[in-house]
């Protein structure tokens, strides 16, 4: 896959601060499976697991805006949500 830490967005809800900052989700048809966008970082802070990006966004609070670091295809890009 190319990426070896951080967690993939598998679903991006319609008009979302998350689907508003431009996030991909992982897609899926009969044959294949399409990597979406990984967040590796929030707000400076690295993510490597689920239980890392809990614990991460729990020290925010609900409606506030966050940075993302998140790889993209063979980029590494920031997004506020």
């Amino acid at each position: 896959l190319g990426v070896r830490r951080g967690v993939p967005v598998l679903r991006v809800a319609p008009d979302s601060p998350a689907q508003r900052a431009g996030l991909r989700a992982a897609r899926a048809d009969r044959d294949s499976v399409t990597l979406g966008d990984v967040i590796v970082s929030i707000g400076g802070q690295a993510v490597d697991t689920s239980e890392d990006l809990l614990r991460v966004l729990r020290s925010y609070r609900p409606g506030q805006e966050v940075e993302l670091a998140v790889v993209s295809g063979e980029d590494v890009r920031t997004v506020r949500v």
